[in-house]
């Protein structure tokens, strides 16, 4: 979930940059966007282990 909010958060960032002209509240909030990416990519696999989790618990039909 923080991985959402960094990019929404460096989207936001950016856009408030350029519509006031501050390039360097832009270029941070560009900045911003590749680190929520980077934690997503990262939680895939740790998703991926708790499914498999929840499957092997399940019954298996008779």
């Amino acid at each position: 979930m923080s991985e959402l909010i960094d990019k929404l958060r460096g989207k936001i960032r950016e856009l408030a940059g350029a519509a006031t002209g501050h390039r360097r509240v832009e270029a941070k909030g560009k900045a911003e966007q590749p680190k929520g990416e980077v934690k997503g990519k990262a939680e895939e696999p740790k998703h991926e282990v708790k499914e498999a989790g929840r499957e092997a618990e399940r019954p298996s039909p008779s």
